[in-house]
């Protein structure tokens, strides 16, 4: 890593994130629950949070608490709602901000969500409401990378995953997210939708080939600006043989947007 020779110390920023779980009086963890009965996981995490950098050394100490309430109405289906915080790094401002290279403190996040999961034809289908509340960190009018106001996500998610046939599985997945700026002080800035946050994403895979879907979503803070939406298809192919030692051997090959689409 480049180094100051001046001072020795790191030119790029060097971030440690260590966590400790603190178990609560409720269990800690996930269980299962089953006949009905409600279980409550719960605990909390001990974060000490440290950047290291050119511009400057900060640690953060702090606990961030996650409960969760899961039900099992019967021995295939369950029913969950839950509850966590974090803290996150806000990045470091980019090469073309004023403040290009500055640090950004850690800030705390927060997201409930609340699902159900259903096991049927030997598939597992599963849907879930999730709201999530993040820092906001975008580049201001005076050209200043910052964190300022809160990113806002609300939406729903549905998966189904299974197994068509023999060694044939399926995996299909979606999501409609609606996001929005919020507490900037900025009138021209809340209620935006937030930068790089498709309102609809979904993905299908089977055997060894599939696609995923990222619809379009604005590339600036104004929402002046919207990028398209794209579809990168991904394939892959195995043989497998045994050898006469009787060792099996297994040759794969994959490849990841095979058409070269644009992200």
């Amino acid at each position: 890593m480049p180094r100051n020779r001046n001072s020795g110390r790191a030119l790029y920023p060097i971030f440690r994130k260590r966590e400790n779980v603190l178990c609560a009086p409720v269990r800690c963890g996930r269980r299962d629950v089953g006949n009905g009965r409600p279980g409550v996981p719960g605990g909390a995490r001990f974060v000490d949070y440290r950047v290291v950098s050119d511009e400057g050394d900060y640690r953060v100490d702090t606990v961030t608490p996650s409960a969760a309430l899961v039900l099992r109405p019967s021995a295939k289906s369950s029913l969950y709602a839950s509850y966590l915080q974090g803290l996150e790094s806000a990045g470091v401002a980019p090469d073309d901000a004023e403040n290009a290279g500055e640090v950004l403190a850690p800030a705390r996040s927060k997201q409930w969500e609340v699902g159900a999961r259903l096991e049927i034809l030997g598939a597992c289908a599963a849907l879930s409401w999730f709201h999530i509340d993040q820092a906001l960190a975008y580049t201001d009018a005076a050209n200043y990378y910052v964190v300022n106001g809160r990113a806002l996500y609300r939406g729903f998610e549905a998966s189904l995953q299974g197994n068509l046939a023999k060694n044939v599985s399926l995996a299909l997945s979606g999501q409609r997210l609606v996001s929005e700026q919020a507490k900037t002080g900025s009138d021209e800035l809340d209620g935006n939708e937030v930068v790089n946050a498709p309102r609809w994403s979904g993905s299908a895979f089977a055997v060894n080939g599939g696609a995923c879907y990222t619809g379009a979503r604005f590339s600036d803070d104004e929402n002046l600006a919207r990028l398209p939406g794209y579809v990168p298809f991904s394939l892959g192919a195995n043989y497998r043989w045994e050898m006469p030692s009787g060792q099996v051997v297994t040759l794969r090959i994959n490849g990841d947007n095979i058409f070269n689409k644009r992200c």
